[in-house]
């Protein structure tokens, strides 16, 4: 069965991005050090950044979406658990939705992301040996993830929302 979390400023090395402030390094720059790949979708290519930990097959892989601002700091505001991913040997794939004109949530059909988040999620997940897939969502990403879950059917689902 699905397992749901709501997350509103929960502290811990895996909590909300707001509650996460004393983090090594900023977000953005955690982003930056990960390889972008573009990933073919039904509506576009989609940027993504993986993260797979160092020299062994991943426990799980979590599928991170974004909130609907352009700003860098909310486009990979997922990427300050990375690290602690990393350590649980969990993968995780950044999703840039703002990369692609159709999935942009200034202007996107809820249906076209969830295509984009599904392609994105099935791309990751072949790279990691079909395991299982979380998926965590916060604000406008959250409503997105809460609809890409009823089409993938993830182990878990997480939820943030700003307080």
């Amino acid at each position: 069965s699905l397992e749901v979390a709501l997350i509103t400023a929960m502290e811990g090395d895996l909590a909300a991005p707001e509650a996460r402030e004393g983090s090594r390094a900023s977000p953005v720059a955690v982003a930056e050090s990960l390889d972008a790949h573009w990933v073919e979708t039904p509506v576009g290519k989609v940027e993504a950044k993986l993260s797979l930990p160092a020299g062994e097959r991943p426990t799980a892989l979590i599928l991170l979406v974004h909130g609907m601002s352009p700003n860098p700091e909310v486009i990979w505001e997922w990427a300050c658990i990375i690290e602690a991913l990393r350590e649980r040997k969990v993968a995780a794939v950044l999703p840039n939705l703002h990369s692609c004109e159709r999935t942009a949530p200034s202007a996107a059909s809820a249906s076209d992301v969830v295509e984009a988040l599904a392609a994105v999620a099935t791309w990751a997940g072949s790279l990691c040996n079909g395991c299982p897939l979380l998926v965590y969502g916060k604000s406008w990403g959250g409503a997105r993830a809460v609809e890409v879950s009823a089409r993938l059917c993830p182990v878990g689902l997480v939820l943030a929302f700003p307080p």
